[in-house]
């Protein structure tokens, strides 16, 4: 019985890790000024490191809520640091009296209409935005 019982619950749970294993989709307003961003440009900005961009627009980030799946991809990916790693940095910044981190907006599409109406505005969403006033610089498989 037990044995049956987990293999009835196996394709939910490969769903499940299937949709937080996702791409992730970094987003931009259309004038910011770059067709891509990289990586470690993304890094940058959601650790508050890079708040201009080489073209002179100033950069602002948006994140996913704290309980959002793709948030905690999106960190482990791209920032490289767990929860417990990105408290720290934050919690060492705030002593330092610097920015804090980036306001938290709940759902992709709450992040696309922020990000479409903020020239200098970078978000991550979990599908592709289909436009919808935004660009993609870039996807994180």
């Amino acid at each position: 019985m037990h044995r049956i019982m987990q293999l009835w619950l196996l394709p939910y749970l490969l769903c499940c890790s299937t949709t937080v294993n996702a791409e992730i989709y970094v987003i931009g307003h259309p004038l910011i000024g770059v067709n891509a961003l990289t990586a470690e440009q993304v890094r940058n900005i959601y650790l508050s490191k890079l708040k201009v961009l080489s073209n002179g627009v100033a950069v602002t980030p948006v994140d996913q809520v704290q309980d959002n799946p793709h948030r905690q991809a999106f960190y482990e990916k791209i920032v490289k640091l767990s929860a417990r790693e990105l408290g720290a940095y934050w919690s060492k910044r705030a002593f330092m009296e610097e920015k804090g981190r980036p306001p938290s907006i709940s759902g992709d599409a709450a992040i696309i209409q922020w990000v479409s109406k903020n020239k200098g505005a970078v978000g991550y969403v979990s599908a592709p935005p289909n436009n919808n006033g935004v660009q993609v610089l870039l996807v994180i498989p």
